[in-house]
Parts: C-alpha cells; structure tokens; sequence
C-alpha cells in the first residue's frame, strides 16, 4: 500500500467486504517491538564521473550528482528509472546535458526536467560532446547532431558492425581536426565526421577499454605494458614507459593540461608530468577501493572509486571525500560468527561490528578491492567472502585476517553464490552458464566438480549440508538431493520448481519457493507446507537464534518459537523491504532494500500478532495503538475504535486514500493515558467507497489500520 509523506512504520492487513456493509479487521502489530536505526556503513560505488567547464557531474550508486563549485556542494538530480540502473556516459554541451543508457534523454535545465531523445535505439548507448555537436555510439551505428532537440544524422555503420550489440564505442575524443573512438580495444579514426573510420595501426597491443588521453596534442594509448605516444594521428606509435608498475595495475586513465594520471587498484592514482616517462604516486585513500574514473575542473582532481568520490584542490592537496554519494547507505550483504556481525558493501569490502551496529571497522580481504563484493556466509564459524571473478575468501578470526582460496578454473565472470561445510568437507555453488556444485576436502586448496547435468540454466542459489546428505536449490529448477556427499544427485519431487532458497535450523530444513515454505524434520526425506497459503516468498530471508527462528516477507518480520509449525507477525521495517537478515546472539539486525540497517533486541519480539489472529493480546507497555474491532458488521457504518496510548497528549486520527492522499481528520482531541473508545462515523466524513490507511499520530509516535469502505 502507498506510505504518504511522513509515515515511519505502517503494517498492511487483510479488510473485506461482507454484504455491501463495512468490515475492518486489526491492523496493528505490537508496538513495543521496534526497530533503532544502525549507524549506517556509507559510500557509493562510482559509476561514471565527468567534468564540463566548470561542472562535475558523478552517477553513485545509481543516483546522480552535480556541483558547480569544484565540489564543495553537490546537489542530487533526479533521472529517469530507465537511465539510472544502466548510465553509460554523460555529455554536457553548452546548457545542455545529455545521458546515453540504453534510452537517451537530454536536460536543458540542469536536470530539473529530462526530455527522451528521438534517437534511443536497441542495446546500450554512449553519448559524447566532441567539437560543435552530440554524438551517440551503440548497436544501430554512429549518429550526430548539433541540436539535441532536433533529429539525429546517422553517420556510420562501420562503429556498430565493428562493436556489436552489447560493445558500444567506449570513449571518443577529437584533435587536430580528426575524431577518435575506442571500441573492442581498438582505436579507430575518421577525418570526415564519423563517417567513414579507419583503424590505427602501427602497434601490436591492443587498447584497454576506455583508456586512451589527448595530452598536449599527442595521442596516448594505454596498453597492458606500457603507455604509447603517437605524434602523427596514430600512424606510428612509440612506448614511453615500458614495464610501469603505474600501468601494470591501471584501471583508468586521464590527461589534462598539466599531467597524465593513471588509477588502479588498492586506491592508487598516479600521475605524470613527463608524458607518461616517469611517475609519482598520489594515493587517494586507504580502503584499496579501486579507481574507476578519473577527472579534473583547473587544479581541482576527482577520483572516482569503488568506495566513493573523492577530490583534491590543488596539485598538492590534501584527498578528501565528496559529500556526494558518501551519506548513502551501502550495506548489500550479512552474516555474523558468534557476537559479531559483519556487513558487505557491493564495492567497498566487508565492515565489521561487535556492538550490534552501532560502530563499524572496516574489515575487508585486500585482495577483493578490485572487485565487486557478492555474497557473505558464515559456516562452521567460520567467514567466507565471495566476489566477481570467482573470488573467495575466508577469516577463522573474526575478519582480522583472510585467506585466499584457491578456486577451479572457470569463467572469469562466474562467481560463488553459496557455501556449505559438513566436517571436512566443502562444498561451493556457483552463478555460471550452467551452474555448478564443486567440492573439497583439503580446506579449499583442490576442488572437483559434484553437480549434475540436469540442473540445466540457473544459479545454484543456497546449499545444505548435513554429513553425508547435500541439498542444492537451484534457481528455476527446483531442489536436488545427494546422499553421497555430491557424487550423485536427484530432483527432489517433492518440492515443486524454483524451491531454491534454503535454510537449516536445528536439523529441521526449510525450502522457500513462489508458491510458499516447506519444511522437513526427517533429514530432507519428507517436505510439509508450512507458509499458510502466502505467495512471492522467494525473496524471504530466515534466520536462527537459540529459542526461535525469524524470517522476512516483503518489509516483515515474523517470528515462530516451533520450529516453523507457526508464525507470528512481530513488525516492519521502517522503509523498504528485507533484504537481509542477521543474529548476532542479542538483536535481530536487517538490511533495508536501500541499504539502511536496523536492529531490533530479540526480547522485544516475545510477542507478537498472528497472520490469522487478529485478536492478540496487546502489551502494557505498547507506546502507542489503535484497534479496531475484528469483524464489525453495521447498517449505520459506525465504528467503536480503540486506543491505547501511554502519555497523554492531543493525539489526531486522519484517513489516506489508497493514493496516499489524505481525505479527512476524523477526529482530533486530547486523549489521556490509557485505554481509550470512540465511536467513529464512517458516513458523516463522506468517504467513498475503496481501501483506507488510517493513522492515529501525537506528531512524533504513528499507529495504522486499514479499512475497506462499502456501500
């Protein structure tokens, strides 16, 4: 349901209409139960970075910044949900912005209103301002304008013969007269505009991505050896800084008038003065964030990272972070090992808390920085890591330090999804073409591939392990069962497809999948539905403590003390849905769908309200409450409604459309401690017929019940 403008904390029940008259059940669970904010573990991952006169523009997280004063102030410019998620590149030309994703949309108001370009064809877009014009580049060819508001000219086909449909020019600039374009490693030239275009031969390495410089007049190119300088339109080339440690390691590469900087991994810029003959190192920061852009407005330098945007003023500065970005929540992943609770940002490592979030150490393996950050597990108290280029890591101390694992060779773009650990043996799924179970028993140092054929397309989302017995949940396919540690495998018939979510408390198993949740207490032989009819649980999340387990749907928490035979509603988040969640041996701690955690002291969850019994108890010392009888059946639409308060105050009961607009102050007095009745007139407040969000509020405290109005 819409949450209106101000609303905190809302729960959405079940109302219905029974013989054209009024029927309002409890909506309401226990109030005392409630979630603190954690201190949040900030940055942003940038993802494009670029300056324009005076102007620097950096999309974050997928959301984007400006700043027209070298990055004292960012302001945040809200886009298109088309762009956000797949912003490839940004040109400014004179008060016109324009964003190339796989649709172009163009601003010409600094970004108060976005307009969708004529041009947005098939595959993703990069949009450049070279000279008098727009360029866009993607898989219908190469096409130009001098007015973003008019039609564009296409210019050539050869870029989109040359790229295909996923590999768009990735960066082009022009000097002397003649246009340049990256593309496949390879740069290319066209002395007519972009129409035709002839390759730069003369080397025999090829370009990295995104890595060629226009520094005063020459053309650099930066290869995986060395930095190469042409004088002569890329005709001849000649290396200029063989066997670097500067380029061994490059990720970007800028000039500007006064030097060449090159970032890399571990947080490490370094930058030129000579032409790339010689390098000084300028680190911007100790996190080994990787840095991903690089750009400069006069003296003032940005870094783009994987942990962020920082910037340095003057060529001597001092690197500071920008406010822009560095305030959003980035919390993706979480596991925890005893009293410890540990949380992976997707481009800035794993941070560390054993004061149930209220301070976080960063606590990252070095070697992951580069990458970007998938999944946490914790097994046999032990923490893995897992990261994009089949990377994995392990800490037997609390994350003060990790070990590499060594991993079977596969596709750089795969990456481990689950683990599971059953006395010495290991066992690791995988996100791949056809995904895979592999196993160990050496501590991860040899692997041998256990899975079967038949898991077919999918991710090998979750694992269980117990002795010799393995259950694999497989995305689309379902759950598979072993009985010898891996060597061969079964469908299990009893689940239906896509059960692949798994989680295993006190040797009972549960499977989530779209249909519900089953559970089994034999040993995985037989599987019971226990979600009481509720669908879309797939993205739930389950979690174990000493005396009950927890689990999540959509922005709930539910609580069930057995063993998963029955659970009980307990409260939500205050924004977002559950994305995460964690124990740490005290508090119940989740992570929002936006990268916020919460926590919440697993006393406070003793009781709770039932998915089917809507008249629980309510608690002494509940702050704040309204009720509303279960099933109420009158002609007049007149209804009794209780509140339970526990300091008096004036207090105000207002209704809210399904739009979230409000349509009325139903009533709004002074209310002592206590229990407290009134008798609410439906009719005399004139509310059309539909569904209604009530909310009784002093102003600091909200309680919420749904109504469903019928005449």
């Amino acid at each position: 349901m819409y949450m209106p403008s101000g609303v905190s904390v809302y729960a959405v029940f079940r109302a219905f209409v029974l013989n054209s008259v009024l029927v309002v059940l409890l909506t309401t669970g226990v109030l005392h139960a409630q979630w603190s904010r954690c201190t949040d573990v900030q940055g942003g991952r940038v993802q494009v970075l670029y300056s324009n006169d005076n102007e620097i523009w950096a999309m974050i997280s997928q959301e984007l910044f400006r700043s027209s004063d070298n990055g004292q102030t960012w302001t945040a410019v809200v886009v298109p949900d088309r762009v956000t998620e797949l912003l490839t590149t940004i040109a400014k030309k004179d008060s016109v912005i324009v964003l190339g994703a796989n649709d172009v949309v163009y601003s010409t108001d600094n970004g108060t209103s976005w307009t969708l370009s004529d041009q947005s064809g098939r595959g993703l877009n990069r949009v450049f301002a070279v000279d008098n014009g727009f360029y866009i580049a993607g898989a219908d060819g190469l096409f130009y304008c001098t007015d973003i508001r008019s039609r564009w000219e296409k210019r050539s086909d050869t870029l989109a013969k040359v790229s295909g449909s996923s590999s768009p020019v990735n960066e082009m600039k022009s000097v002397g007269g003649l246009l340049y374009a990256n593309l496949r490693s390879t740069l290319y030239k066209s002395s007519d505009g972009g129409r035709i275009w002839k390759k730069c031969d003369g080397r025999s390495q090829s370009i990295y991505a995104n890595n060629f410089a226009i520094y005063r007049q020459s053309l650099l190119a930066l290869t995986r050896d060395s930095v190469y300088e042409s004088t002569d339109a890329g005709d001849t080339w000649a290396a200029i800084s063989s066997d670097s440690v500067a380029t061994k390691t490059a990720t970007s590469f800028f000039a500007d008038s006064a030097f060449i900087y090159v970032g890399g991994y571990g947080g490490v810029v370094y930058r030129s003065s000579t032409g790339g003959r010689s390098w000084e190192n300028i680190r911007v920061n100790e996190t080994g964030a990787m840095i991903s852009s690089i750009a400069s407005i006069g003296t003032t330098l940005f870094a783009g990272s994987l942990g962020g945007l920082f910037k340095r003023d003057g060529w001597n500065g001092e690197w500071k972070a920008c406010d822009a970005g560095q305030s959003r929540p980035a919390a993706a992943a979480m596991a925890s090992v005893d009293s410890m609770v540990f949380v992976l940002t997707e481009s800035n490592g794993v941070y560390a808390s054993s004061d149930h979030g209220k301070t976080w150490k960063h606590s990252s393996p070095p070697f992951m920085m580069s990458t970007r950050g998938r999944v946490i597990i914790s097994a046999d108290r032990s923490l893995f890591v897992c990261t994009d280029y089949s990377g994995l890591y392990r800490s037997t101390n609390y994350g003060a330090t990790w070990d590499s694992i060594s991993l079977p060779a596969i596709s750089i773009y795969d990456y481990v999804t689950s683990i599971a650990v059953s006395g010495d043996t290991w066992y690791a799924g995988f996100k791949q073409a056809y995904p895979g179970v592999y196993r160990s028993t050496d501590l991860g140092r040899s692997w041998e591939r256990v899975d079967n054929p038949s898991f077919g397309i999918g991710t090998v989302s979750s694992l269980i392990a117990a002795g010799d017995v393995v259950l694999a949940g497989v995305d689309y396919r379902g759950v598979y069962k072993s009985t010898d540690r891996g060597s061969t495998w079964n469908a299990d018939d009893s689940l239906r497809p896509g059960g692949s979510a798994l989680y295993y408390h006190r040797n009972i198993a549960f499977a989530y999948n779209q249909y519900g949740i089953v559970r089994s207490t034999d040993l995985f032989t037989t599987w019971t539905d226990v979600s009481r009819n509720e669908v879309n649980t797939m993205n739930a999340k389950m979690v174990s403590a000493p005396d009950a387990m927890y689990r999540s749907r959509n922005a709930s928490l539910y609580k069930s003390t057995n063993d998963g035979e029955s659970w009980f509603y307990i409260s939500d988040i205050p924004a977002g849905t559950i994305s995460q969640l964690s124990y740490d041996g005290r508090y119940i701690i989740a992570i929002s769908s936006n990268g916020k955690i919460y926590r919440m002291s697993a006393d406070d969850t003793a009781t709770g309200v039932t998915p089917d019994d809507a008249d629980a108890a309510v608690a002494a010392d509940d702050a704040l409450r309204i009720v509303l009888a279960k099933e109420i059946v009158s002609p007049d639409n007149i209804r009794p409604v209780s509140f339970h308060i526990d300091t008096p105050g004036r207090y105000s009961l207002e209704a809210f459309s399904a739009a979230g607009v409000r349509t009325g102050v139903l009533l709004n007095e002074y209310l002592e401690a206590g229990w407290a009745t009134r008798v609410l007139d439906i009719a005399a407040h004139d509310l059309p017929p539909g569904m209604y969000l009530l909310r009784l509020s002093d102003g600091g405290h909200s309680s919420f019940a749904t109504i469903m109005v019928s005449r």
